[in-house]
């Protein structure tokens, strides 16, 4: 078995600590060490090669891969092309796994012959509430359930086959990140991605409202990406309207998301109290990025151009519910034959 580490230095210029990637490189440093037959890969987009200084005294099994003004999915898919290994896990260089064991337990299920791609559980590290607010709101879709496929996973936290992972890169899109699109898009290949949720690990804090306006501009930009998501309908309505709409949707998801929560994290109820408090002024600073896609969809024509394709679409599944129907009367009336 050959396995391939990937982290990345994209997030430095968004903001990440150095402190943090360095803590990461050591993570896969010691498993290096042990597994002598694994590689790793460091990929850097900063013309100033800001990374590459601090695999001084990494283990020789590691390949530094700068590609300047690349994009996030990108380089990912640039270290599928690179790798060498049979097994692709993906650790964002803002994240460290809760246990030494996070490679053994990402890969398991894609051993045990499950799946070929398994998506762990990550969530902001620090026990502010802050940081519990942020993690349901951005990884609270991994709270819904042990035992399932992800309909969108955690690029921080991933794992794939090679052969997988090249015939199956996520859609290039003006978003940073389409994790979404792309586990949509493997559901509907046959071959969804598993969670594995023993496979935790924890995320440094962003800068809060430039997440939260990336996230707000995503809720519609993801519609442009992928016609076919069930949110693309509520861009028919003015920009009052549709900020509104997503504003009550997402807040009521959090909250939702927050009473799962509740079970799965153990927190005295102050903080829990905060965290109700925090979910709708998080949730309102979306609004700035939801502003931003909004008009810029309406000066384009993606956003017409996604709300064609959806209403096509959806045009032709009476149809096809008709066409299974007599297929299977059909079905029926042959087995009676006989």
């Amino acid at each position: 078995m050959r396995v391939t580490l990937i982290t990345e230095a994209y997030n430095i210029t968004e903001g990440q600590s150095i402190s943090a990637l360095r803590r990461t490189i050591g993570f896969i440093d010691r498993y290096l060490n042990v597994h002598p037959d694994a590689e790793a890969i460091l990929l850097d987009s900063s013309e100033e090669q800001l990374a590459k200084s601090l695999l001084s005294g990494s283990p020789g099994s590691w390949r530094y891969i700068c590609s300047p003004d690349t994009g996030y999915d990108q380089l990912k898919d640039i270290a599928a092309r690179e790798a060498h290994g049979d097994f692709l896990c993906y650790l964002d260089g803002d994240c460290i796994p809760d246990s030494s064991e996070w490679v053994d337990l990402i890969l398991q299920p894609i051993l045990d012959g499950k799946t070929e791609a398994v998506g762990g559980f990550t969530i902001y590290e620090g026990g502010s509430a802050m940081a519990h607010a942020c993690s349901i709101l951005d990884f609270g879709f991994l709270l819904e359930g042990i035992d399932r496929h992800l309909g969108c996973y955690a690029s921080n936290n991933i794992a794939f086959t090679r052969r997988l992972r090249l015939i199956s890169c996520p859609p290039e899109s003006v978003m940073r990140c389409t994790c979404y699109a792309h586990a949509q898009q493997l559901i509907r290949d046959g071959s969804p991605i598993r969670f594995e949720p023993k496979a935790r690990v924890y995320h440094e804090l962003p800068s809060v409202k430039k997440e939260r306006f990336r996230r707000g501009y995503d809720h519609i930009a993801s519609s442009w990406v992928d016609p076919l998501i069930s949110s693309t309908p509520l861009l028919e309505h003015s920009e009052s309207e549709v900020l509104q709409r997503f504003y009550n949707k997402q807040l009521d998801l959090a909250h939702k998301r927050h009473q799962i929560y509740r079970k799965l994290v153990q927190l005295d109820e102050d903080i829990h109290a905060e965290i109700g408090r925090l979910l709708p002024r998080l949730v309102a600073i979306e609004r700035f990025g939801l502003r931003k896609a909004y008009r810029e969809g309406a000066a384009t024509d993606k956003t017409q151009a996604a709300l064609a394709t959806h209403r096509k679409t959806r045009a032709k599944k009476p149809l096809i519910k008709w066409l299974v129907s007599k297929l299977k009367q059909l079905a029926s009336c042959r087995a009676n034959a006989f």
